[in-house]
């Protein structure tokens, strides 16, 4: 028996279920049977006859480490363990789907946990089931809020669960960091920028919300973030970085990738900013709609400046820190040399400050709401650039 050939044939049968599970439109007549029963029954088929033929003869068993070992000391039963793993895989990874459908979870994101389970098995499925419950669960206090956005911040807190035990347990470092913190960082900046986006989505009309301005950008943002934290997942498993990583024509193109999916976030940011400005029945005051167009669209051209310089720099310092150099309690920013990432953090969060501004005075003092929001935006924008220049100037934020 050419054992080669089954296990390749097995492959190919489970991956064009994952396809169309994954990329079909749901209203296809396959989309559901080929991946819920066509390839699972046919795997198990194929499953069924290598244990009733080989087990026996393959020696072993499931009582010891021993025992299993060498029971898939037989290709047969290797081959059998494999189409085991693909069949239940399949069938589970269409189940969550119908899941996550239901709990209206956008197609770009269940892809994440998806091709999680493809790859990992339990993994994606924690991945899907905490997605599927956090989405669930925000949509029915706040059923106004775009799903996408409250989507993405689900699968976000989903990704913080799976990496915790990373976090604290797998001893490797990248950058002097532990290889799953900058993936856990990622995943909880998601969530503030997500929540933000839904939060101020909520405040629109229904009309504007719905419209294709504003479900284009949370498609691109929700794309870029599912191969963002594709990759990085990708690269701390491996123990390696992702960021500023050229060492190979890969690595380089996946980087090229991931800058160009940051551009898609900043831009589809400060699109959904104009279009919240530009909807006149929005539930919002004067400061607030300022707010929130001068803080997405400047967010956006701030980020820009900095992240382009520091896709430029080939890295976060500039200067270069002693080993055992002081950095910023929490951020670990550098404390020795200039650190690009203070500027970038200002840039990224004058989505937060300013509308938050605008909201405040909204209430406090409805009357200088618009004087405040320019004020405060100008006294944001002057401090990011001022940190910037500093620490193109090779000095550190504060030096301990």
């Amino acid at each position: 028996m050419d054992w080669n050939g089954v296990f390749g044939l097995a492959n190919m049968a489970a991956m064009a279920g994952w396809v169309v599970l994954v990329l079909a439109p749901r209203h296809w007549p396959g989309a559901w049977f080929l991946p819920r029963w066509g390839v699972p029954v046919a795997l198990s088929a194929v499953y069924s006859g290598l244990v009733l033929i080989h087990f026996a003869a393959a020696g072993g068993g499931y009582g010891s480490i021993a025992e299993v070992r060498q029971l898939f000391q037989s290709d047969a039963m290797l081959v059998a363990g494999w189409t085991h793993y693909l069949a239940f895989d399949l069938l589970i990874g269409a189940w969550l789907a119908q899941r996550m459908d239901a709990a209206g979870v956008h197609r770009i994101l269940q892809a994440g946990p998806l091709l999680c389970v493809f790859m990992f098995g339990p993994v994606g499925l924690l991945l899907g089931l905490i997605t599927e419950a956090a989405t669930r669960f925000l949509a029915t206090r706040l059923p106004e809020a775009a799903r996408i956005h409250w989507a993405t911040v689900a699968l976000s807190l989903a990704l913080v669960v799976v990496y915790l035990p990373g976090v604290m347990l797998d001893p490797r470092l990248v950058d002097g960091s532990g290889v799953w913190v900058k993936p856990m960082k990622f995943a909880i900046s998601f969530i503030v920028l997500s929540g933000t986006l839904a939060l101020i989505s909520a405040r629109m009309s229904p009309m504007a919300r719905e419209s294709l301005w504003m479900r284009a950008p949370a498609a691109v943002i929700a794309l870029s973030f599912v191969g963002e934290m594709a990759y990085m997942s990708a690269q701390a498993g491996l123990g390696e970085p992702s960021h500023f990583n050229l060492t190979t024509p890969y690595h380089a193109t996946m980087y090229q990738l991931m800058g160009a999916g940051a551009t898609g976030i900043v831009l589809g940011i400060a699109l959904i900013g104009l279009c919240f400005w530009r909807d006149a029945d929005a539930r919002a005051g004067t400061g607030l709609r300022l707010g929130v167009l001068i803080g997405l669209v400047g967010s956006c051209l701030l980020t820009l400046i900095t992240a382009f310089y520091l896709g430029g720099n080939g890295g976060h310092f500039v200067g270069v820190p002693t080993a055992d150099a002081a950095v910023l309690p929490l951020f670990g920013w550098s404390a020795e040399v200039g650190d690009l990432r203070p500027a970038h953090f200002m840039a990224l969060h004058m989505m937060q400050a300013i509308p938050l501004l605008g909201l405040m005075l909204d209430r406090a003092a409805p009357f200088r709401a618009k004087a405040g929001v320019l004020v405060g935006s100008v006294i944001w924008a002057a401090l990011t650039l001022a940190i910037f220049a500093q620490a193109i100037l090779g000095l550190p934020l504060i030096r301990l």
